[in-house]
């Protein structure tokens, strides 16, 4: 294994870990809407990508970087 991969790994699990919103946390955002966190932004750790679970029309799977979406801001962490 590339040395320099290997220390990519446990960085990001590192970053993870210690992130305000955690890989897996399910989040409540300004809309209303229900999104599991599925990816972090290492410079912008309070504005993580999520994936869209429930947009009170049902169930979707959009994936939504809230970097580049700066309307959609996260209200709470439910799960």
């Amino acid at each position: 294994m590339d040395k320099n991969h290997f220390h990519f790994k446990y960085k990001q699990q590192l970053i993870s870990a210690l992130s305000f919103y955690p890989i897996g946390s399910i989040v409540e955002l300004n809309t209303g809407v229900s999104a599991e966190v599925v990816g972090i932004n290492e410079n912008q750790l309070l504005r993580p990508i999520v994936r869209i679970v429930d947009d009170n029309n049902g169930s979707t799977d959009e994936i939504v970087d809230l970097l580049k979406a700066p309307m959609l801001n996260i209200l709470k962490v439910t799960a």
